[in-house]
């Protein structure tokens, strides 16, 4: 779960990753989808009490919201796993730097990431305490490259853009 704060001032985009394991009040519903009250309950949960689609983006949304504050998030995408190799292939692949060693990845290795090894190098999880911190900071580093991999491919050629739009709208 990643927020990005867009200042429409200066343009500048802060992500905030926000732990998926954090504790949060969130609504609950039956499996018929009848509300059945508050639970204090990790924010990973959040997306299971919905359709799969509008209402559980909604209900990780308003979870959200509770972890920050109040804060309310205007606009929401909601991806897919499956939709981050082709998003990344989509602009041409991705160069990252590894912030730690864990499955084929060398922390300080820099590699171009395509298809599935995209998925793999943002999914793959570590066994110890920190592991949910440093897979947080790796897709953070995916997330920054990401960006910068879209607006290059973009300068080149225009139909990224649309080609962006139409590969990540079959995965959201």
């Amino acid at each position: 779960n990643m927020v990005l704060v867009i200042d429409t001032k200066t343009g500048e985009v802060t992500v905030i990753s926000i732990p998926r394991d954090i504790m949060v009040d969130m609504e609950v519903y039956t499996t018929k989808g009848d509300y059945a009250g508050m639970k204090n309950q990790q924010l990973c949960l959040a997306y299971a009490y919905g359709d799969g689609k509008h209402t559980s983006c909604r209900n990780t949304v308003d979870a959200i919201e509770r972890v920050l504050f109040g804060i309310p998030v205007q606009s929401y995408v909601s991806l897919d796993i499956d939709g981050i190799g082709p998003i990344n292939d989509a602009v041409g692949g991705v160069t990252v730097t590894s912030t730690e060693t864990i499955a084929d990845f060398r922390k300080g290795q820099s590699v171009t990431l395509y298809g599935k090894h995209a998925i793999d190098f943002v999914r793959a999880r570590g066994d110890d305490k920190d592991a949910s911190i440093r897979r947080m900071e790796r897709q953070m580093a995916y997330v920054s490259a990401f960006g910068s991999a879209a607006v290059k491919s973009a300068k080149r050629d225009i139909g990224t853009i649309t080609r962006l739009y139409n590969t990540t709208s079959k995965y959201s």
